[in-house]
């Protein structure tokens, strides 16, 4: 291991010693004092601007990201939480472009594609949210990255309900199918699944899931979504 790798593995070390040790305005003074020890550590940079998130100082988090960013301009992980920062502050067009810088260094990132879904998806700009969450779920397709399964599910299922396109519909089933194989127990799930088979006209599958259901499924008129009433 080179000098330089020995003393960031150090120094991450540090870091997260004192996060197990201590909490807010404590863990923020080890890590200002730390500062003075080691004052170009972006590591050190990240750990003080998450604190003074925590507390609820966002200028003081903001301005440590920037210091962060000035020390080095192509760290993935600094553009990845400057796009936190500015979505904490609703200023969207701000954090999808650090986002976006985060995938255009590290474009194994899923964090960075899921968080450019979440945001796109808030917006409602499915098609753009889809776009994020699939390249997520190519990187990981596994349970660890369930929660952007259960988005694609979600938003393959929005787009169908707008354009009664069946090919969206049956992608919006397969996503829910990974997603319930990892989480049996999710009855919205299951009630959108038995839906979808329902329009689909695949009724035996239909009911072989509605035999798995302890409620009784019923349309929500207003957000035409299914929900349960538990017996």
């Amino acid at each position: 291991m080179s000098k330089k790798n020995k003393n960031k593995k150090n120094i991450l070390t540090l870091v997260k010693n004192i996060f197990q040790e201590v909490k807010g305005e404590e863990a923020l003074e080890k890590l200002l004092e730390l500062e003075k020890e080691y004052p170009s550590d972006i590591i050190i940079k990240q750990a003080i601007s998450n604190s003074y998130l925590i507390l609820g100082k966002h200028d003081d988090a903001l301005q440590y990201s920037n210091l962060a960013l000035e020390i080095d301009p192509d760290n993935y992980s600094v553009h990845y939480n400057l796009g936190t920062l500015y979505k904490k502050f609703k200023k969207n067009d701000e954090a999808i472009q650090f986002f976006k810088t985060s995938i255009e260094l590290n474009k194994n990132f899923k964090e960075g594609f899921n968080s450019l879904g979440d945001i796109y998806f808030q917006m409602k700009s499915l098609s753009e949210a889809i776009k994020f969450y699939n390249k997520s779920y190519e990187l990981d397709s596994e349970k660890s990255n369930e929660k952007t399964i259960l988005n694609l599910a979600e938003s393959y299922f929005l787009v169908s309900l707008k354009s009664t396109n069946i090919d969206e519909l049956k992608k919006s089933k397969s996503f829910y199918e990974i997603f319930y194989k990892y989480n049996p127990d999710n009855q919205k799930v299951l009630g959108n699944l038995i839906f979808i088979n329902s329009i689909l006209g695949l009724k035996i599958d239909a009911i072989k899931l509605e035999n798995q259901n302890d409620g009784i499924i019923i349309m929500k008129e207003d957000s035409k979504s299914i929900i349960l009433r538990t017996k």
